[in-house]
């Protein structure tokens, strides 16, 4: 198991042009899922592997990287587990974008 729990820390993530719009009112859109997304709530965030089919450590830790790569940037983790068959991660979407995340 891999576990995150958020800490202080000041340091500079890259700055990449994703396209990323931060959250500014509630919203509500539709492509294979429906996607909820309103300011200043936190985000209960789960997915799981494929039924009879887990995650070795290394593909654990690149999950548990993937997940704090936009942390402060794009959301703010407060805690996150990676297990062998599922992930688990509590967030808050950024109300607006860092001045290093703009292009």
């Amino acid at each position: 198991m891999v576990t995150y729990k958020k800490e202080t820390k000041n340091h500079q993530k890259s700055s990449g042009g994703t396209g990323f719009q931060p959250v500014q009112s509630f919203q509500i859109s539709r492509r294979n899922l429906p996607h909820w997304q309103e300011p200043g709530r936190v985000y209960f965030i789960t997915w799981r592997c494929q039924p009879g089919q887990n995650l070795g450590l290394e593909e654990r830790t690149i999950a548990m990287k993937a997940i704090r790569y936009w942390d402060t940037i794009k959301w703010t983790v407060y805690a996150a587990v990676v297990l062998p068959d599922h992930c688990i991660f509590w967030l808050n979407l950024c109300q607006k974008p860092r001045k290093e995340f703009l292009i």
